[in-house]
């Protein structure tokens, strides 16, 4: 960049249009740990799945992954079951 162009930035601006990349869904660079991450991830969605049409339907004994939380009951909210 030229002296003119860099004394232009501000530190405090934000960029016009940043560069987007997609997040990745686990930092590693071993095999095996990315292979364990996704069996452990599959496990999870499998249990929200199995507990969230329950608990919409109205069985608040439905049992929920920990870490998550169940669907909104409110009526005007959707139930929302992830998409494999």
């Amino acid at each position: 960049m030229r002296r003119a162009a860099l004394e232009g930035i501000r530190p405090s601006q934000r960029p016009a249009g940043p560069k987007r990349s997609p997040r990745p869904w686990c930092h590693t660079t071993s095999l095996a740990l990315w292979a364990e991450y996704r069996t452990q991830w599959r496990a999870f969605v499998e249990a929200y799945r199995h507990g969230a049409p329950r608990y919409c339907d109205g069985d608040v004994t439905a049992t929920f992954p920990p870490g998550s939380f169940p669907p909104s009951r409110y009526p005007r909210a959707r139930c929302f079951v992830p998409a494999a």
